[in-house]
């Protein structure tokens, strides 16, 4: 291997510290992503003077979730793939992985694309989106449906880079083409009055601009396992099986939270106005925790990962109890900090002059409030299902997903909801209650993995014990 590689080498040297300094680029990622989301709420609900375009907005974000984290899914069971071969020394077999998942990406990302434009508006229609904000929200979707190849290509590229030890680069990209955003949300919103359709242009302008970036690091990456090259753009029936094997579970289970928090978004919509405007607020402080505590299931992943592909059966033990140390820590401290400043946090995504203002800060601060702290739980279930998938197991976290997420959420909005009293609280504590169960089905996986690893490594010093003798 060459400095570099050996360099990026989670196999070797101190593990605590090493997860730590690759989770912080991948934190400091999602944080930028979840602060240039939040911008498209702040400009629109701050400078469109469209007192129900942020209410338009917070109604689309499950749905184009859904066709976005499917895809994440399966880009990261190339990232698997490509960190068990990574750690094992196997670099042609990276390269071969490389080019099949970026080619992937591509045909994922138009296929998914077309599938967005086709079901957007019946879709909105079935998550009872009030008939005054259905216009406004499938303008958005529509425009920003045209961005998923883009964010797919971008998504698979930066789940190689990771999976061999470079998560800076994917927060170098992201930083510039947010800032890129951030930008155009300006232009398109206060100087071109697009509103709406100007915050979702910016959005898919800037996508494109991350995924044209990755592509042309990865092809500058002369002499690196995972250097693309046009010209071998493939699709391996070996790797790509495999690649799906492991990231349509996982594609599935990400799709199973946004499904369930479709559901929630129906029950959303029988609220006043306020309450809807402020779900796209709470979420996007919501969503500052968990991508604050999902960096460490990443970091726990690809070590997990590496480690089982050289046979380092202590490390991948060690991996798990620091990620779940480490996840702990930090998600406990992002939501005391959230808690404290919520409301100054929550003021800055509402336009003062808005009639119903007090009342949309008022139901976003009794949201943040009641279940911020609650998040850990989400962010210890991550942590266990990224461990196993690290191992190469997807299927069994995906159905403990389907079962603790979206099937607990679906019944609890569909036949629990209807007979509580019509309150936040009575809604919302389906979250809380879907993480907790699904840790705790997580555990009931993990345990006897975790036994697998720990005979694996009794085996592997056994025979390392008889060839010595």
């Amino acid at each position: 291997m060459t400095a570099l590689n050996e360099k990026k080498s989670f196999t070797e040297g101190s593990l605590f510290f090493k997860m730590i300094f690759f989770a912080l680029p991948i934190l400091a990622t999602s944080v930028l992503q979840i602060l240039y989301n939040s911008a498209d709420n702040i400009v629109v609900g701050q400078f469109s003077g469209d007192p129900e375009a942020l209410a338009a907005v917070g109604c689309t974000g499950a749905l184009t979730n859904l066709f976005i984290n499917l895809l994440i899914g399966v880009s990261s069971g190339a990232g698997v793939i490509v960190a068990q071969h990574y750690g094992a020394g196997r670099h042609r077999d990276v390269s071969r992985v490389t080019h099949t998942a970026m080619l992937t990406s591509i045909i994922g990302g138009v296929l998914f694309m077309l599938i967005a434009l086709a079901v957007h508006r019946p879709a909105l229609s079935l998550l009872v989106t009030e008939a005054s904000l259905l216009d406004k929200a499938a303008a958005y979707v529509l425009v920003i449906s045209f961005g998923i190849p883009a964010t797919s290509v971008y998504n698979f590229g930066a789940s190689i880079l990771r999976s061999t030890g470079d998560s800076k680069t994917p927060l170098y990209i992201l930083s510039l083409s947010g800032l890129l955003n951030v930008a155009l949300n300006l232009l398109f919103v206060i100087l071109f009055h697009l509103s709406i359709v100007g915050v979702a242009l910016a959005t898919i302008i800037s996508q494109y601009a991350s995924a044209a970036a990755v592509v042309i690091v990865m092809m500058r990456a002369k002499g690196e396992c995972f250097s693309l090259d046009i010209k071998k753009l493939t699709i391996e029936r070996g790797i790509l099986l495999r690649m799906l094997a492991l990231g349509i579970p996982a594609g599935l289970q990400s799709a199973a939270y946004n499904v369930a928090n479709m559901v929630v978004v129906g029950g959303v919509n029988t609220f006043p106005r306020p309450v809807i405007s402020a779900n796209a607020v709470a979420s996007s402080i919501d969503g500052l925790v968990y991508v604050c505590m999902n960096c460490f299931m990443q970091a726990g992943m690809t070590f997990t990962g590496q480690n089982w592909g050289a046979g380092k059966t202590k490390r991948v033990k060690k991996s798990l109890f620091y990620s779940l140390i480490q996840v702990s820590v930090v998600g406990l401290s992002v939501s005391t900090l959230c808690y404290i400043l919520r409301e100054p946090i929550v003021k800055l995504f509402i336009d003062g002059s808005d009639p119903l203002y007090g009342e949309v800060v008022a139901a976003a601060v009794r949201w943040v409030g009641f279940i911020i702290f609650l998040y850990v739980l989400c962010g210890i279930s991550e942590v266990l299902s990224g461990f196993l998938r690290g191992l190469g197991y997807s299927a069994l976290p995906m159905i403990v997903s389907l079962v603790g997420i979206c099937l607990t959420r679906i019944i609890w909005v569909t036949l629990v909801f209807p007979n509580l009293p019509h309150e936040l609280e009575s809604l919302i504590v389906c979250f809380p209650i879907s993480w907790a169960l699904t840790s705790l089905l997580m555990l009931l996986l993990v345990v006897p993995a975790y036994r697998r690893v720990s005979r694996l490594g009794e085996t592997v010093s056994h025979e390392a014990q008889v060839l010595s003798e």
